[in-house]
């Protein structure tokens, strides 16, 4: 066995070190060193059986730590310089008539992906310009966009390896990265969710921080994937990139929430040409929903009525990825304001129902009468608004 290896005593010992720390910098010093010991095993050799093995004799009481390390191991590394390498996600959202594969090359033959370097250098903070005077750092982009279910089922070591792999390839110690996002499968036509990967060194004195937004990253970015998919789509698709890049559990998050806002305006947008009624007549009742099956699962359900005929318009409904649908709820509830509506109903305790048993469709609740049909009336509940 390798010293670098990891052990279930290594990995248990280190998990109790950071649920035992008492005070804030204690418990960072104890994340990023039981993250050291993940990262040394994977680039020590140890062989992928051995690994996973270790990691799956963690405790169901130390899950929370568990989860903090891993997240901490593929987002950054620090380097023996004093310097550190970190994997960021930019989110990209594609709405398209057409299915797409789950992996979309993206198009070589311009100077799309030398800007888009640039850009990402300059939004994190680690360009010549502004790192004042000091050594700068770099980016290397992956010229490719992945499927969230890529993204999500990618081996863990394939993630901790590759930020290593960037650094050599801009050192020229190797001539390109190897990266397996795993089959390339085509997914459904409609909104999709994908990711470009980034590498960032940050050097010393220059430590990894959020970024602001960036207008000139969003426009580069969308001018990539745009000329991209014209030829394979034409016109029929739109392309919506988030504001901002996010270190590599966090980007999962935030692309699920762009990925939400994208569909449920697109759907809102259809109602509205269909029904000829403006978001600002309707009204709506937002809420999570458990159907009686065994996976444990929610979904969010918006029923849409017309306030002025008293007619259910539509109902549509979103997945739920966190616990109980309620920030998906919040976020639903929130873009529909946005986009004008004055009514809404929201419940954040789940609500059970049950598929009609003619048509097979989810039974769905419908928002208040005062809600709906009383224009003059002030909320009197906390769930009105």
């Amino acid at each position: 066995m390798n010293i670098a290896d990891l052990t279930p005593t290594s990995l248990l010992t280190s998990l109790e070190q950071l649920a035992c720390a008492a005070t804030e910098d204690a418990c960072a010093s104890a994340l990023v060193s039981a993250a050291g010991l993940v990262q040394e095993a994977v680039l020590g050799g140890q062989s992928g059986d051995s690994f996973h093995g270790a990691l799956s004799t963690c405790p169901q009481d130390l899950g929370m730590q568990m989860t903090a390390v891993l997240d901490r191991a593929v987002n950054f590394h620090l380097l023996a310089s004093g310097g550190t390498l970190g994997l960021w996600l930019l989110p990209v959202v594609v709405n398209a008539g057409k299915a797409l594969p789950s992996t979309i090359p993206l198009e070589a033959r311009t100077m799309n992906g030398l800007k888009m370097s640039g850009c990402l250098l300059e939004q994190l903070g680690l360009s010549t310009a502004m790192a004042g005077g000091k050594r700068a750092g770099w980016t290397y982009i992956l010229p490719a966009l992945y499927s969230d279910e890529q993204i999500r089922n990618i081996d863990l070591g394939e993630l901790i390896r590759l930020p290593h792999q960037a650094r050599d390839v801009v050192r020229g110690a190797r001539k390109a990265v190897s990266f397996d996002a795993g089959a390339d499968r085509a997914g459904a036509a409609g909104v999709s969710l994908y990711y470009l990967p980034f590498v960032a060194f940050a050097p010393e004195g220059l430590p990894p921080t959020m970024p602001m937004g960036s207008a000139k990253t969003t426009t580069r970015m969308t001018q990539w994937a745009t000329d991209t998919l014209q030829p394979m789509l034409a016109d029929g698709f739109s392309v919506h990139v988030g504001h901002v890049p996010q270190p590599f559990s966090l980007a999962l998050r935030v692309g699920q929430r762009l990925r939400t806002d994208v569909h449920l305006r697109e759907l809102m947008q259809r109602v509205s040409a269909e029904s000829g009624v403006a978001p600002n007549g309707l009204a709506a009742l937002v809420a999570p929903y458990a159907t009686k099956q065994t996976d444990g699962t929610f979904m969010v359900g918006v029923s849409l009525v017309s306030r002025l005929t008293k007619n259910v318009v539509a109902t549509l409904s979103l997945p739920a990825e966190s616990e109980g649908g309620e920030d998906e709820v919040a976020q639903v509830t929130h873009i529909l304001k946005d986009m004008g509506m004055d009514c809404i109903q929201d419940f954040h305790a789940p609500i059970t129902t049950i598929a009609c048993q003619h048509c097979g469709n989810l039974q769905y609740a419908l928002p208040n009468a005062q809600v709906a049909f009383d224009s003059m009336a002030k909320p009197s509940a906390e769930n009105l608004h």
